[in-house]
C-alpha cells in the first residue's frame, strides 16, 4: 500500500520541478522580446484608421513602399486626432515603420496625379526628406527594451 503514496510524492516532486522550468523558460522568452508603442499624433481629422507597417533590418530592401511585405502591419482607429499602435513580443534588432492615415478605408495611401500622398504619412524618427522618400536607414532605430516612439502624421500641400 506504501507503493502507490511514494509514486504520488514522485510524480508531485517532478510536477513541480518541470513547471519551475517552464516558468523559467518562459521569463527568459520574455527577456528577448519587447513592446514598441508608436504614438501617433496630428492628423487633420479623425475619419478612417491609422496603418502602420513595421520592418526589421532583414527586411529593409522592403521599405518603405512594399506594405504587404512587412514584418508586422498592425491598424487602429483614431480618437482626438490621435492614435496608439502596440506592437508586442518583438526579438531584439533594427526596425523602421511607416504610418498612414487612411481616411477613406481603401488600405492604400491615395496619391494626386504627381504622385504625392493625398493622405497623411509618417515614418519611425519623423524623417520626411524633400523630394525622396525616405530609406530604411535614416528610419531605423535598434529595439533593445520596451520603447515608446511619437510620430507627427503630415500632409502634402497638393
Amino acid at each position: 500500500m506504501r507503493l502507490p503514496l511514494k509514486i504520488s510524492i514522485y510524480t508531485a516532486i517532478i510536477f513541480i520541478l518541470k513547471l519551475l522550468s517552464f516558468n523559467n523558460l518562459i521569463a527568459s522568452e520574455n527577456e528577448n522580446t519587447c513592446t514598441l508603442t508608436v504614438q501617433v499624433s496630428e492628423f487633420r481629422s479623425n475619419d478612417g484608421n491609422v496603418r502602420v507597417h513595421l520592418y526589421d533590418i532583414k527586411n529593409k530592401k522592403s521599405f518603405p513602399t512594399k506594405t504587404t511585405k512587412a514584418n508586422r502591419r498592425l491598424i487602429s482607429p483614431i480618437s482626438n486626432h490621435s492614435s496608439k499602435v502596440i506592437f508586442k513580443d518583438l526579438p531584439k534588432s533594427t526596425y523602421a515603420f511607416t504610418v498612414h492615415h487612411d481616411e477613406n478605408l481603401n488600405e492604400k495611401i491615395d496619391r494626386s496625379i504627381i504622385g504625392l500622398p493625398m493622405e497623411g504619412w509618417g515614418t519611425s524618427n519623423n524623417v520626411k526628406p524633400p523630394m525622396r522618400i525616405p530609406n530604411f536607414e535614416e528610419c531605423s532605430f535598434e529595439l533593445n527594451g520596451d520603447k515608446t516612439v511619437n510620430v507627427k502624421v503630415v500632409y502634402s500641400l497638393f
